[in-house]
């Protein structure tokens, strides 16, 4: 499969920055939503489909509150999500394999 179909298939419509670290220059200093490591390139509200490589939450910035279903993340809420992420360490159990650890600049105190 090319990238391209493994991203639609994963639901990130072809985000160019889907699997990878932006760092590159790019201070990483704004928290994710679901697991507060400090991986967006700017605030929740400006991050338009960025997802986060430590929990695999795709920020949404359409959403009305955390007890609303995310349609970028298949339907569950921020608070699941949440939850989840404190359980098994992602936003969802299908996105597990594609999670990895907060580096240590990433850990928000």
């Amino acid at each position: 499969e090319s990238a391209l179909t493994v991203s639609f298939a994963l639901g990130n419509c072809g985000n160019p920055h889907f699997g990878k670290d932006l760092n590159g220059g790019i201070p990483m200093n704004h928290p994710c939503p679901c697991c507060s490591c400090l991986t967006f390139p700017v605030p929740e509200e400006e991050a338009i489909a960025y997802i986060c490589p430590v929990c695999y939450w795709e920020n949404d910035v359409f959403l009305g509150g955390p007890d609303e279903a995310s349609d970028e993340n298949h339907g569950i809420t921020l608070n699941k999500a949440r939850a989840n992420f404190q359980k098994f360490g992602a936003c969802c159990i299908e996105m597990l394999p594609y999670v990895r650890p907060p580096k240590q600049e990433e850990k928000n105190p």
